[in-house]
C-alpha cells in the first residue's frame, strides 16, 4: 500500500543575527526524521529558509550600519553554510525576500480576499517588537517590567559562579536534590579565564549568571578581577537581597558591568520569611535592593503568595510593604508567583510541620503537591488584585491607593505607611575594605570626599 507523501519544515529562522546551537539543533531534528521517512521509502520533502521582515531585522541591520537587504543577505548565507557543514538534507530553501515567495503571498492573499475573508479595520493595542506581538494587559503584568528584556532579548553568554546555592534552607525550594544542595565554587581566575574566552569566540560581551543564588564573596572577588583586567563586560544574575549587599559592594559590581540583579523577596512578611528560613528581613530586603538602585543597578524582586499558614491579613500587609518598595524607589519590577509546594523541598518532605496536607501529586515527574492548608484562606480571591496593583506600580502610578482597594471585601493592612522609608534611612557603616573605581577626591577635616556618578560618599578616618 503506498503511504502518503512526507512534509516536514524547520521553524523558518529570523536573520537579525548569526546561527546558534537552537537552530542547529531544530534543523537537526528535521533532517532526522525526513531521513528516517525516505529510508522507509517513503517519498520525504524537508523545507527550510529564513524569514527577512520585521522591526528586529530593521533595528539589527541599522546597528551593523547596513541596510536590510544586504544584511538579510549576509546572514541568510551564515545559515546555508552551516547546514552545508552539517551535512543537512534539505529539498529546498526558502528566503521570504525572493521572488517566488512574494509571489506565492501574493496568490495567497489574493484567494482568501476572493473569499471574502480580509476586510478592513482599524486595531489599536500595545506591540512588543521583541516577542513580535500584541500584548494584553494582564500579560503586560509581566512584559512591562524592565527586566523581560533580560530574559527574552540580548544575547547572554552564561556563567555560574558555584554549583548549587550557598544558603540551600528556603523550605519552598529543592533543597534535597544535587543541583541546589551540592554547593561548590567556581575558581575566580578560572572563570574570568572562561569569560575572556567567551567573549572572543562568541562576540558577545554579556553574560548572565545562571547560579540559584550568586554568593556575595564571589561576587566581590568576580567584580575586582573584571576591574583588574580591564574587561569590559555586561552582566546580571539572581541573588539573595541579604545584608552583605551593602551601597559599597553594590558600586563596585555595578563598576564592573552589573546591570541587573534578582531575588526573591517572597512573602514580604517576618513571621513568613522566617517560617520559610528565608534567612532575610523586610528591612534587609529593602536596603540591599535599595543599594543596588542606587548603584544604577535595575532590581527586580520575585514575590509569592499563598505560603502555607499564610492569612488574608498577611497578604494584604505584603502587598502594602511591596507598595512601599516601589514607592520609595527600592525595586524597579516585580512579579507575583503563587506557591506550589515540590516533592524535593522541606515543605514537600516535611508538610505537617508546615500546617498543610497533601492531596495530589501531579506535573513533571510528579513533583507539584497540591495541598490543603490548616488556615483555609482562599488564595484565589487575591489573584487578579495583585496583578493589576504590580502591573500600575510598575507603572509608577496609584501608589497612593490603599492596597485594600484592589480586592473585594479585604482587610486595611496593619503595615505602618513608613515601614521601608524608615528602613532606607539607616545609614550603613563604611567597608573595611575601599576599592576605588573612578571619580574626583577630595581631601577634608579627617575625611576623603569622593565623588562619583552616582553620588558623593565621605569616607572618615578613624
Amino acid at each position: 500500500m503506498s503511504r502518503k507523501p512526507f512534509y516536514v519544515t524547520t521553524p523558518i529562522y529570523y536573520v537579525n543575527d548569526k546561527p546558534h546551537l537552537g537552530h542547529a539543533y531544530t534543523t537537526v531534528a528535521t533532517d532526522a526524521k525526513a531521513r528516517f521517512h525516505r529510508l522507509r521509502g517513503e517519498e520525504a520533502r524537508m523545507l527550510t529558509g529564513t524569514d527577512e521582515h520585521g522591526q528586529k531585522l530593521e533595528q539589527a541591520a541599522r546597528e551593523a550600519g547596513m541596510d536590510p537587504l544586504p544584511f538579510a543577505d549576509q546572514n541568510s548565507e551564515k545559515f546555508r553554510e552551516l547546514w552545508e557543514k552539517l551535512n543537512i538534507r534539505f529539498d529546498d530553501y526558502i528566503r521570504t525576500t525572493e521572488e517566488r515567495h512574494k509571489r506565492g503571498v501574493q496568490e495567497l492573499w489574493r484567494r482568501v480576499q476572493a473569499a471574502g475573508d480580509i476586510y478592513k479595520d482599524e486595531y489599536e493595542g500595545k506591540y512588543c517588537v521583541a516577542c513580535e506581538n500584541f500584548l494584553t494587559d494582564l500579560q503586560l503584568v509581566d512584559n512591562q517590567n524592565p527586566a523581560h528584556r533580560l530574559w527574552s532579548d540580548g544575547r547572554w553568554n552564561k556563567l555560574t559562579l558555584a554549583h548549587g546555592c550557598y544558603w540551600k534552607r528556603c523550605a519552598f525550594c529543592d533543597v534535597s536534590l544535587d543541583y541546589i544542595g551540592r554547593y561548590e565554587p567556581a575558581r575566580i581566575d578560572e572563570l574570568l579565564d572562561a569569560v575572556e574566552e567567551l567573549v572572543q569566540t562568541t562576540g558577545d560581551s554579556g553574560f548572565h549568571m545562571v547560579d540559584e543564588a550568586a554568593p556575595p564573596r564571589l561576587l566581590r572577588d568576580f567584580a575586582l578581577g573584571v576591574l583588574e583586567r580591564g574587561l569590559s563586560i555586561t552582566w546580571w544574575g539572581n541573588i539573595r537581597f541579604e545584608r552583605a549587599f551593602t551601597p559599597d559592594l553594590a558600586r563596585l559590581l555595578a563598576a564592573s558591568g552589573c546591570i541587573a540583579v534578582t531575588g526573591g523577596l517572597e512573602v514580604a512578611g517576618d513571621r513568613l520569611l522566617e517560617s520559610m528560613d528565608k534567612g532575610v528581613t523586610v528591612e534587609q530586603v529593602a536596603r540591599a535592593a535599595w543599594a543596588f538602585q542606587r548603584a544604577g543597578v535595575l532590581v527586580h524582586a520575585y514575590l509569592m503568595y499563598g505560603f502555607p499558614t499564610q492569612t488574608a491579613q498577611e497578604t494584604i500587609d505584603s502587598a502594602e510593604l511591596v507598595r512601599q518598595l516601589f514607592s520609595t524607589g527600592a525595586v524597579e519590577s516585580a512579579f507575583w508567583h503563587r506557591f506550589v509546594a515540590t516533592a524535593a523541598s522541606p515543605i514537600g518532605l516535611d508538610p505537617a510541620r508546615w500546617g498543610i496536607q497533601i492531596t495530589r501529586r501531579g506535573g513533571f515527574a510528579a513533583n507539584d503537591l497540591e495541598h490543603t492548608d490548616e488556615t483555609g484562606t482562599d488564595h484565589d480571591r487575591f489573584d487578579d488584585g495583585l496583578a493589576r496593583a504590580l502591573q500600575a506600580w510598575m507603572a509608577n502610578t496609584e501608589l497612593e491607593r490603599p492596597v485594600a482597594s484592589w480586592f473585594d471585601g479585604a482587610p486595611s493592612t496593619t503595615e505602618a505607611p513608613d515601614r521601608i522609608a524608615r528602613a532606607l534611612s539607616w545609614d550603613p557603616p563604611m567597608g573595611d575594605r575601599l576599592v576605588w573605581i573612578g571619580g574626583q577626591v577630595l581631601h577634608g577635616d579627617g575625611e576623603l570626599v569622593l565623588h562619583h556618578a552616582t553620588g558623593v560618599e565621605r569616607v572618615r578616618g578613624p
